[in-house]
């Protein structure tokens, strides 16, 4: 019904989606292989799908698991494409959703308590890219069939990413700003050193110089 949408199957949002298993034809019969998530850019630029395809190959590159986006055409529409990442027994909930059932007061406990590293390397990347879609639906947790919570899923969702305009604004309702709580969140957690590991990585890795130089005035 679309009111509390599930990142299981998330066709919400203001582009055009749609989800598309493979299929091949045998003598016995279709052969169907694996599930794609397809999403059509809401710009004519393609900035939005370009940045997720981007977002991926850097994170490929700094050994961080994500959801992995490329760009591929559908009927002539150029889209942005993953794999379904659930199956029949690796459930997703969002960190929204999940807060709500957790005895974590806030998003900070609750990345740290599931998340640990990954949640910190999440929050920092995404200030370095200029991500401003971060909402609590867009990151989320694996459970499995006994309700257990196995971890902090691939990260996804960058289509809203080297924006000229990042918006500095209480990302985890903590009543700080980003910048903030990311400063103690490294201090604490000895992550100082991820910064660098980013910009290591952009200057080993095809990207285009428009993005590696919005990632380093970032982290400067």
């Amino acid at each position: 019904d679309n009111k509390s949408p599930s990142p299981e199957l998330t066709l919400g949002g203001s582009g055009a989606k749609c989800l598309i298993r493979g299929q091949k034809d045998s003598i016995l019969g279709p052969i169907f292989g694996e599930i794609k998530l397809y999403k059509v850019s809401c710009k004519k630029d393609l900035k939005d799908i370009e940045s997720e395809a981007v977002a991926s190959k850097i994170l490929n590159g700094l050994n961080v698991q994500n959801v992995n986006y490329s760009l591929e055409e559908l009927i002539d529409i150029p889209c942005s494409v993953c794999k379904l990442q659930t199956t029949n027994d690796k459930h997703w909930i969002s960190a929204g959703d999940l807060l709500g059932y957790s005895e974590c007061g806030t998003l900070v406990d609750l990345g740290l308590k599931y998340g640990g590293d990954r949640f910190i390397e999440m929050l920092l990347f995404d200030y370095i890219i200029g991500n401003n879609n971060r909402r609590p639906d867009n990151w989320s947790f694996e459970y499995n069939d006994e309700n257990e919570i196995i971890g902090m899923t691939p990260l996804y969702d960058f289509n809203e990413s080297f924006q000229d305009k990042y918006k500095e604004y209480d990302v985890l309702n903590t009543g700080k700003r980003h910048e903030e709580v990311l400063m103690e969140l490294m201090r604490r957690y000895n992550m100082e050193g991820f910064p660098k590991q980013v910009k290591d990585v952009i200057c080993d890795i095809e990207i285009s110089e428009k993005h590696k130089n919005y990632i380093l005035s970032r982290i400067e």
